[in-house]
């Protein structure tokens, strides 16, 4: 993981003074927390030696680190630590804590106890209907209960979305869920809501593309690869377009619909469009494996205009 010059300053800090600066301590913590970075193992360590050892901190922020703590420790594995903290939280802001209640299905995930966890995320969930982060949460458990079978992980995000509809990250799950279904339509559907929030991102559009592809719609998966390449050229400043999947693909598809209509123009036009792109790719990043060049070369002459029934 990257961490900025900030954060390893205060890190080496903390290392310096083998964990007896407290404040030091603290304030590399506290950057943690803020800059929203992963760090289980620094967090576990530090954070477990801090509370351990009952130091004396006289500010509410100790409950954050008892907090940042505890999710740290089942990252790792330190049940145990994880089992202090959530006994120091408990006895501070009682059992009835619907904060303490997400962490304490997190330690039930953690170990495996997928009744359990998904038992107290339904607990708050009936308390209040629009608990993210307990939806969030039972969405991993569905997950992780279903081992592969997709269709209670699926249901899970689309309870989830029939809430918080913009949450992006959720139409990204589930259109991977329903590919892993290999259920295309409801796929589609889920790309199509991503590109809605992210108009001028060409993976989306590239991932659109190929779905169509697999229904065999030759003309909207052509038109989605277009657009994926087209994205792709617009936002590279230096004209050299790095899409190689959408290339490979508009490619592709255009050989199989040149097949079909070789005098297609428009077809044609693409298809050389793509060839070219590919050219360009290959060239410019393969320079020094001639060999890769070849056979790049190859397949885009194959796959090129003229086409002949």
């Amino acid at each position: 993981i990257k961490m900025s010059s900030s954060l390893v300053v205060q890190l080496q800090a903390v290392e310096r003074s083998r964990g007896r600066d407290t404040d030091a301590l603290l304030l590399l913590l506290r950057q943690i927390r803020s800059s929203q970075v992963r760090l289980p193992n620094v967090v576990a360590h530090w954070g477990g030696m801090l509370l351990t050892e009952k130091r004396v901190i006289r500010s509410e922020e100790i409950w954050s680190v008892y907090e940042q703590v505890l999710i740290a420790a089942l990252d790792v594995g330190e049940f145990e630590l994880g089992q202090i903290c959530y006994d120091a939280l408990q006895n501070r802001f009682g059992s009835e804590s619907a904060r303490l209640g997400r962490l304490q299905g997190m330690m039930a995930e953690a170990e495996k106890d997928w009744t359990q966890a998904r038992s107290i995320y339904e607990k708050l969930l009936q308390a209040n209907g629009a608990n993210g982060s307990a939806l969030k949460r039972l969405v991993c458990v569905a997950k992780a209960k279903a081992k592969g079978e997709a269709p209670s992980a699926a249901r899970a995000l689309e309870q989830f979305l029939e809430q918080y509809e913009s949450e992006k990250s959720a139409w990204q799950e589930l259109a991977t869920v329903h590919t892993s279904r290999h259920d295309t339509d409801h796929a589609i559907f889920c790309y199509e809501e991503l590109t809605l929030f992210e108009p001028a991102a060409p993976h989306w559009f590239c991932r659109l593309g190929e779905l169509y592809a697999a229904k065999e719609d030759l003309s909207c998966a052509r038109k989605y690869f277009a657009h994926s390449l087209e994205l792709s050229k617009t936002k590279n400043a230096k004209c050299l377009n790095n899409n190689t999947r959408a290339a490979i693909g508009l490619l592709q598809v255009c050989q199989a619909i040149g097949l079909r209509d070789p005098h297609d123009t428009l077809n044609i036009s693409l298809a050389n469009f793509a060839a070219t792109q590919l050219k360009s790719i290959y060239t410019a990043k393969c320079s020094n494996n001639p060999q890769l060049v070849d056979i790049a070369a190859s397949f885009v002459a194959d796959a090129s205009p003229p086409y002949t029934r």
